[in-house]
């Protein structure tokens, strides 16, 4: 186990939160994991692990997976090395079958789970009497049980939830995007029917005649207006003029 673990390219183990060993290391004896004080998670699945007697103090660690190996003693051990532990997975050690065995553990005031599935336990009902080894509310979760019997979700059921989550989540956030894309092509599109309309303008006004003019146009068509009405009323003063001649006495238009 030594050989793999030096092989991993650790040059600072005090940097290290979690160690997966499964199936890397084959070994009877847990060797080579000194210097690993800060690790939190620890993994040695299917390492043909028999005796626990050499683990190092692991003061930080909170999990640990000893599943598919030949424990049938020394969780003692673990209790004594890792103070802080809240969740022990044994799982499948065929020789594990004293339920006795985790009174060992009854120290451990953060231990919350016990995972033991597959052990050849010879007490039928030892989920129950696990529960009864720790102080009531303590052990929150035993081979998928609570204290009432009741079946709790695993860890990987959890995990599967949260990523379905954040599938649904994603999923929605693309249909919000589609939606924002589709409302800036009908934006686009009215900005272009915009653009053929002004194009159109001066078709629909030919169509219609003089019935549209521009500012332009109408200022003009007025000056115009003003324009014939000031010469209409110089002649209706040249014809007043002509009549008032006319009206005067014969007389009076020689001595003028």
């Amino acid at each position: 186990m030594q050989t793999a673990v030096e092989t991993a390219g650790y040059s600072d183990r005090a940097d290290v939160t979690s160690l997966i060993l499964d199936e890397k290391c084959i070994s009877q004896d847990i060797e080579g994991l000194d210097g690993f004080v800060n690790l939190k998670t620890l993994s040695l699945i299917k390492c043909g692990i028999v005796n626990v007697a050499d683990l190092p103090n692991l003061p930080e660690l909170r999990k640990l997976n000893l599943s598919q190996n030949r424990i049938s003693t020394g969780l003692s051990t673990v209790a004594k090395k890792c103070p802080k532990l809240e969740q022990l997975i044994v799982c499948d050690n065929p020789k594990l079958t004293k339920v006795e065995e985790f009174k060992a553990l009854t120290d451990l005031k953060h231990l919350q789970r016990i995972d033991a599935e597959g052990c050849n336990f010879e007490d039928e009902e030892h989920v129950s009497t696990i529960f009864a080894m720790f102080p009531e509310g303590q052990m929150q979760n035993v081979d998928g049980y609570n204290e009432k019997g009741e079946e709790v979700y695993s860890d990987s059921e959890d995990d599967s939830e949260d990523e379905e989550d954040e599938e649904e989540d994603r999923d929605d956030e693309e249909d919000d995007l589609d939606d924002l894309d589709d409302d800036l092509d009908e934006d686009d599109e009215e900005e272009d029917d915009g653009e053929d309309d002004d194009d159109e303008k001066p078709a629909y006004a030919a169509l219609i005649g003089d019935a549209i003019l521009s500012d332009d146009d109408e200022d003009a068509r007025l000056s115009e207006e003003e324009d014939e009405g000031s010469e209409d009323f110089d002649d209706e003063e040249d014809d007043f003029d002509d009549e008032d001649e006319d009206d005067l006495p014969a007389a009076k238009k020689v001595k003028q």
